[in-house]
């Protein structure tokens, strides 16, 4: 794995606990907690999500080939 590699995947890994807009490509967006990320294709699980109408989830999982942008909201 290159360096460009490691520190993309660490600062992804960074946003865990963290509250994170995310983008798809179908158009949605969520907002929570990520919670969980799959290295291997960017996968990811949100907790007390929020999808763009304003309805609250318990869970989001998002298949990383749907996932457009992940938007960090905290430092």
């Amino acid at each position: 794995m290159s360096v460009a590699q490691r520190r993309y995947f660490t600062e992804v890994a960074a946003l865990v606990d963290k509250t994170v807009i995310v983008a798809t490509t179908t158009g949605k967006t969520y907002s929570g907690t990520l919670i969980g990320i799959n290295p291997d294709n960017l996968g990811l699980c949100l907790g007390d999500a929020k999808d763009e109408e304003g309805k609250i989830l318990h869970r989001v999982f998002l298949n990383g080939n749907v996932v457009a942008q992940i938007l960090g909201v905290e430092k």
